[in-house]
């Protein structure tokens, strides 16, 4: 049987694609950081307890001892796969937004050895329509809920474009259905679970920096107040400034590959906050992420907590962006 190597920045399309590829057989999952790769190598050639088909999942490569002893384990347990068994290797590389250990994995001669040695490698993510339409799906075949485009458009913005937060907030909304019914979710009580939402904060904080509003400092404060970590807010405001100067430059912006499939409320919101700035304005910004960016990947932040640090560092960078 196949063996197969996935990696994504979600854990909840990692499960997706591990599901589909093991088609039904009796799945065991396993921890890298927790297993011996002599005894699993062993464990493979031994049929299942209540299937003779079998999947087996190896979570979280990158807690795997590096080197060409692993390697060659790795290579030999993908050559002797019985015909009845499926091996699958995964990696989170989102690494809890630590950016250093995510650019190492990508990096590394491990993940390349292994991307050669498995019959499949898929790397998962979902954009654009192609996120709308999962959870257009997701929201119906497992929890019953006919959304509209635009509140999947939303939601998605809400939830940092993470299908397994996207996932949680659906669960809340299938709480107020009726068991054992399809029902379409009223905008007053998608609003009101939306605005709840673990990530809506920070999208707040994202939108009043584009739009240059002075609410993004106390936003700022009730991001951290929350206990909430900044997490994907720099990659997300850099895509944000990356927007607006395609729409300050480009007449024909709406053609380009980030904006089609995009609802008319976001192109709305962006086109406002647009005009707000000038196109080396913008440029400014882009590099003034780009260094706060560095300086969280580097631990060069001052204060009493990573928490303070990371604060601090978000708070100065606001200032100088609402000062360009």
């Amino acid at each position: 049987m196949p063996s197969y190597f996935f990696t994504s920045q979600d854990d909840l399309l990692l499960y997706e694609e591990t599901e589909k590829v093991s088609r039904g057989s009796e799945l065991e999952t396993y921890y890298c950081q927790d297993v011996s790769l002599a005894d699993l190598a062993r464990d493979i050639t031994t049929a299942g307890l209540f299937s003779e088909s079998r999947a087996l999942w190896l979570k979280d490569v990158a807690n795997l001892p590096k080197g060409k002893r692993t390697h060659a384990r790795l290579k030999a347990m993908c050559e002797n796969i019985p015909r009845k068994t499926s091996l699958i290797f995964s990696q989170n590389t989102y690494f809890g937004g630590d950016y250093r250990k995510a650019s190492d994995f990508r990096s590394s001669t491990f993940r390349k050895n292994l991307q050669q040695t498995v019959d499949t490698f898929k790397e998962i993510s979902l954009k654009g329509k192609a996120l709308r339409d999962w959870t257009l799906n997701r929201a119906l075949k497992h929890h019953g809920l006919k959304l509209t485009s635009s509140q999947a458009d939303r939601l998605s913005e809400a939830c940092l474009q993470l299908p397994s937060m996207m996932d949680s907030e659906l669960m809340k909304l299938s709480l107020l259905r009726q068991e054992d019914v399809e029902v379409p979710v009223r905008e007053n009580v998608f609003s009101f679970v939306l605005n709840r939402t673990l990530g809506q904060s920070i999208r707040d904080l994202i939108d009043a920096v584009l739009a240059r509003d002075k609410r993004a400092f106390s936003l700022t404060q009730d991001v951290f107040r929350q206990q909430e970590t900044a997490g994907r807010l720099f990659a997300d405001l850099y895509r944000g400034f990356q927007r607006l100067l395609a729409i300050r430059s480009d007449p024909q912006y709406r053609s380009r590959p980030e904006f089609k499939g995009m609802h008319q409320f976001v192109q709305r919101k962006l086109a406002t906050a647009a005009s707000r700035w000038s196109a080396p304005a913008i440029i400014q910004a882009l590099t003034a992420i780009t260094d706060a960016e560095f300086r969280q990947r580097t631990n060069r932040i001052m204060g009493h907590s990573p928490q303070t640090a990371e604060r601090n560092l978000v708070l100065l960078l606001l200032r100088q962006l609402l000062t360009l």
